[in-house]
């Protein structure tokens, strides 16, 4: 169920627009589904009106062109019905944005976009009951933070799975959102109805598809906008579930619980957080400029990835934005997530692997935990070898003051405090990694 809370409608005098209306919703309204249907008209001063842009933020999720015959707009201004089109009709689905999001709509005129309205719509979660046997653990994360020994020491664990750490990087669960954003899209499914164009993927409908013929039978529409959803999103979900029970069974573990993948902070982790009520999330987090480091010094040695972390210097911004990224995801997730942070792993790994277990719900104890760790160590030591860029963990804490050059210590400091102050504010490690906390790094 979709409910729309506001409707606005800023004033157009001084725009490119003559007039324009958005006629399909209002404030209140309650609609089925996961998608919404956006239909209106837009009329140019001079000139014409390129597109229509649905809008999240700054990203553009649906633009649409104006195709639909508008005889009564036309009339109404004024207008020969010879004009073009004045018209638009599209549907953007809301399952890859928040449970409430505010939508902008707006016609692109010239190098001018003009807002027609301002949506703020609540909508459900989708869950699948009962979900999958078998849930994602979703570590979301960044490169050079110690992601892939965290999927080898957590997949020691009786009940948690991971596939060949260290041998390959698998994104099961990324795959398997990425299809279910795909084929659950409106642009998607629609073309089925009334596709213009049957080669290549037009069942996936073009990039920047707006146009989403109308729907006439309810049970149709239903069917369309909250039935094919749901039941893709059990597939793809199961999907995910029973490629790792396949490698469950190949490590011989009886009643797997989690499979255990890394992803970058985007839509994909809460996806999977909404879609399975079992799902469990852990944000793992080192000192950023540890990672920077790490990432210099992986580039220098030849084995690829971080094109951008070439350089130190020219290197600050870059993480910083992606830092900051992780750490608005945090923000917004963290009351029903755990953190992690690289330093508490290779430093004190049984008091912090006792805790994920106990977050988790699974055998937690320090038997466990001791057995997990020794078997993880234990485990293709040389691989595990070729992927560090350090002598060993009490190296790797703190190596920004050996690896990177001092003059770049304060513009490091100024880039990652508020990460550094999110992330450390409360550990042990405060004086090692918090700037101005009056401590030095344990390097």
């Amino acid at each position: 169920m979709i409910e729309v809370i506001s409707v606005k409608r800023p004033a157009l005098e001084g725009s490119a627009l003559r007039a324009a209306s958005i006629d399909t919703l209002a404030a209140g309204a309650v609609l089925p589904g996961y998608s919404i249907a956006i239909a209106g008209w837009a009329v140019a001063s001079a000139g014409a009106v390129e597109r229509i842009e649905i809008l999240h933020g700054t990203t553009v999720v649906r633009a649409a062109p104006l195709s639909e015959p508008r005889a009564d707009v036309l009339t109404t201004l004024g207008l020969p019905e010879r004009d073009p089109a004045v018209g638009f009709r599209t549907r953007v689905s809301l399952l890859d944005l928040p449970l409430e999001a505010t939508l902008r709509v707006a016609a692109k005129v010239g190098d001018e976009r003009v807002e027609l309205a301002e949506l703020v719509i609540r909508r459900e979660p989708l869950r699948l009951t009962p979900p999958p046997p078998l849930h994602p653990l979703v570590v979301t994360t960044l490169g050079r933070t110690g992601s892939t020994w965290f999927s080898r020491l957590v997949g020691e664990h009786p009940v948690i799975v991971s596939h060949r750490p260290f041998e390959a990087e698998p994104r099961m669960g990324s795959y398997w959102a990425h299809v279910f954003k795909a084929l659950s899209d409106p642009a998607s499914i629609t073309q089925a109805l009334a596709p213009q164009d049957m080669s290549g993927n037009w069942w996936l409908g073009s990039e920047g598809t707006g146009t989403i013929p109308p729907v006439r039978d309810p049970e149709i529409l239903e069917w369309l906008v909250e039935s094919h959803p749901e039941r893709t999103a059990r597939f793809c979900l199961e999907s995910a579930s029973d490629f790792y029970a396949r490698v469950a069974g190949l490590q011989q573990k009886v009643d797997p619980v989690y499979y255990v993948e890394k992803y970058i902070p985007s839509f994909v982790p809460s996806m999977l957080l909404e879609l399975d009520p079992g799902a469990k999330e852990v944000f793992l987090v080192r000192d950023p400029r540890d990672m920077l480091a790490s990432m210099v010094s992986w580039v220098a040695a030849g084995r690829g990835g971080f094109a951008q972390a070439a350089e130190a210097e020219q290197s600050v911004d870059w993480l910083a934005s992606q830092t900051k990224v992780l750490l608005r995801h945090w923000q917004e997730r963290s009351a029903r997530s755990l953190l992690v942070r690289y330093e508490d792993l290779v430093l004190e790994p049984l008091p912090t692997l006792t805790g994920l277990f106990d977050y988790l719900g699974v055998e937690s104890t320090a038997e466990t935990a001791t057995t997990v760790l020794e078997r993880a160590l234990g485990t293709k030591p040389d691989q595990q070898r070729n992927h560090q860029t350090s002598n060993g963990p009490e190296q790797s804490v703190g190596r920004w003051q050996r690896d990177v050059r001092p003059d770049l210590w304060d513009r490091m400091n100024e880039a990652f405090a508020p990460e550094l102050e999110s992330w450390y504010g409360d550990s042990r490690f405060q004086e090692a990694t918090v700037p101005g906390s009056g401590g030095q790094s344990r390097a």
